[in-house]
């Protein structure tokens, strides 16, 4: 079953917190490469830095470390003599010969020098630096296509019990990246954990509703093959399959308009002030703080922009918030015994600059919420659920994009593991996903 694509972020955020309680309801030869792996580190704190930015200098390949800091990346034998990039923001860039690379090297970043512990007085305001990024939006972001191989996860989580945990890598086709035509995406990949666990929350409610669908559903096929029925497992698409990478990679579309701490006629709802400033890749950035002064549709939030001084890109956001289910939902919950407790979400969007345009680099969303069903004489039931999405770009093709065949192109309508098009013979040994 598919969903609605909606509006984001603040509707990408609904959609997850109603998704919940839906659910509660409910080979050529290939070049010879070698692995290289290790955790990037602070050189003084030795403390690790997660999601750091790795790239090969002369490719458009690269993967990142993953919240504890490590990576890996499968690298050829012709990338011996080129160097890996490391990347983060505040820190100086690394280039570090690959072939002095094996497993499990620590990587040290030294803190670059431009990093202030005082903050910078401007002569204008921080939302004056938000309209000039805005502003910028036309020159810093590609109209021309450009494609994307890029390695995505989902995964749902009741009571730290994995519900579903499923890995994928698309190439996605982007025809304007400051249109509203929409992306393409072709699934080469795609894998999930099998001994995940059942979802328990209202389970016994669940199963009576089956097995009444699956009655009410024989009777009305009497004489049909049983084939006709539909399976448990297609009805546990709904947190099954999330619906692929187009709902995440809209929200780090920022030429769309739909952050509304990016909206001028919603800057009055918001508190702005500057951060010390940062770097990037060499590059000053500006760095606003906001936080909303109080709900702003149904949600209070807080986060950090980084914005490129010298462009006035956006490079960075990053935000988290409390999401406050709306009034009109509140009854039909109640109807079935549910309340939703405390839930919140984050979001993170950073792109990369080639050839002085920035693309979507990564994207990372993370939903928690507390779900509770009473019941009259039976003890009350309480779960809690976690929704992490991840999209990182592994490659990047800005010159000669290819769009994807109608014939192959993935949509959310049908599940993942029926839509695998792999047609470049890829397999998960060349592929640099997040451990």
């Amino acid at each position: 079953m598919g969903f609605n694509y909606l509006c984001l972020p603040v509707k990408l955020i609904r959609y997850y917190f109603l998704l919940l309680t839906f659910v509660a309801l409910v080979n050529p030869c290939k070049a010879q490469s070698r692995l290289i792996s290790g955790t990037i580190v602070d050189a003084v704190t030795k403390e690790p830095i997660p999601f750091v930015g790795i790239s090969i200098k002369n490719s458009f390949t690269g993967t990142a470390s993953n919240e504890s800091g490590f990576y890996q990346l499968n690298v050829t034998i012709e990338n011996d003599k080129d160097s890996l990039l490391f990347s983060f923001l505040g820190y100086a860039r690394k280039a570090v010969i690959i072939k002095s690379l094996n497993t499990n090297d620590s990587v040290f970043l030294d803190r670059n020098d431009f990093q202030l512990s005082e903050i910078v007085v401007r002569p204008n305001p921080p939302t004056f630096y938000i309209k000039e990024a805005l502003k910028g939006i036309k020159r810093n972001y590609p109209k021309k296509p450009f494609e994307t191989q890029a390695y995505f996860r989902e995964i749902l989580k009741e009571n730290s019990n994995y519900i579903t945990c499923n890995e994928a890598v698309f190439k996605s086709y982007y025809p304007n990246y400051q249109d509203t035509v929409k992306n393409q995406h072709q699934l080469y990949l795609y894998r999930k954990i099998n001994d995940v666990k059942k979802l328990a929350f209202m389970q016994e409610e669940r199963e009576k509703r089956n097995k009444k669908y699956e009655k009410k559903k024989a009777k009305k096929n009497e004489g049909k093959p049983e084939t006709s029925l539909i399976p448990e497992d297609e009805r546990a698409q709904a947190y099954d399959n999330f619906g692929g990478p187009e709902q995440i990679l809209r929200s780090a579309n920022i030429t769309k308009g739909d952050d509304f701490f990016l909206d001028s006629t919603k800057f009055k709802e918001f508190d702005y002030s500057f951060a010390p400033s940062t770097t990037y890749e060499n590059r000053e950035l500006i760095v606003i703080d906001f936080k909303s002064k109080g709900k702003v549709d149904n949600v209070k939030s807080t986060g950090k922009i980084f914005i490129d001084a010298q462009t006035d890109a956006f490079v960075k956001i990053e935000y988290s918030g409390v999401f406050y289910m709306p009034f009109i939902y509140k009854p039909v919950l109640a109807l079935y015994g549910l309340s939703i407790g405390k839930p919140s979400f984050s979001l993170v969007k950073e792109f990369q600059e080639q050839e002085g345009l920035w693309y979507p680099k990564q994207i990372r969303f993370n939903v928690y919420a507390e779900l509770e069903k009473s019941h009259w004489f039976e003890p009350d039931e309480h779960s809690t659920f976690n929704i992490e999405e991840i999209f990182f770009v592994n490659k990047l093709k800005t010159q000669g994009a290819v769009s994807v065949p109608e014939s192959k192109r993935f949509t959310a309508k049908k599940k993942m593991e029926i839509q695998v098009k792999n047609d470049i013979n890829l397999n998960w040994s060349q592929v640099n996903t997040l451990k």
